[in-house]
């Protein structure tokens, strides 16, 4: 799983750098994400990385400060709950199911991935995945078609034919690429 590990670290750093790149007059800036605009994408980056900590760790992630501030104590605290022993292993709550850990941290790493996309595409910035990125995100985005659509994760869209593995990821998410 150090793998699975390392892939976050560098999602997560990505995701560090599009947010501190965004200047003040792009907050209002529309967004793939319909119901968001810049500034209620990077609160949702946070407050979904911060949730999804506390489901892993199995306990409420305090996070406080800037965006970066909170991104950055959810990651620590989801690291630290994954690298445990057994710590992908054992099964979490999700609503009212009981999943395992190792799936809710898959969700960690698309979520902030993809919307760290959405950020970069709606100021400006580089999209482009690391490619060991787009490995690990390809067949969790295959599975985003068995949930019900949310402003998160639109229903996909036809990729362009012989689109790159990352726009196939982008369409599966509801995105165009």
């Amino acid at each position: 799983m150090s793998d699975a590990i390392k892939i976050y670290e560098t999602v997560k750093q990505q995701a560090r750098a599009r947010i501190g790149a965004v200047k003040d007059d792009q907050m209002g800036n529309s967004t793939p994400c319909s119901d968001w605009d810049v500034a209620a994408l990077i609160e949702h980056m946070v407050k979904a990385q911060t949730g999804l900590a506390g489901t892993v760790s199995g306990g409420e992630v305090a996070a406080e400060g800037t965006s970066l501030e909170r991104l950055d104590t959810a990651a620590a605290a989801m690291v630290q709950a994954v690298n445990t022993p057994g710590g992908l292993d054992k099964q979490v709550k999700r609503g009212d199911n009981m999943v395992p850990a190792s799936q809710m941290f898959s969700i960690a790493i698309m979520d902030l991935g993809i919307h760290s996309w959405d950020l970069a595409k709606a100021t400006a910035q580089d999209t482009a995945f690391d490619a060991d990125v787009v490995e690990f995100l390809f067949p969790v985005a295959e599975g985003l078609g068995q949930r019900p659509p949310s402003p998160a994760f639109a229903p996909p869209v036809d990729a362009a034919k012989g689109a790159s593995r990352q726009d196939q990821i982008i369409a599966m998410t509801g995105r165009t690429p």
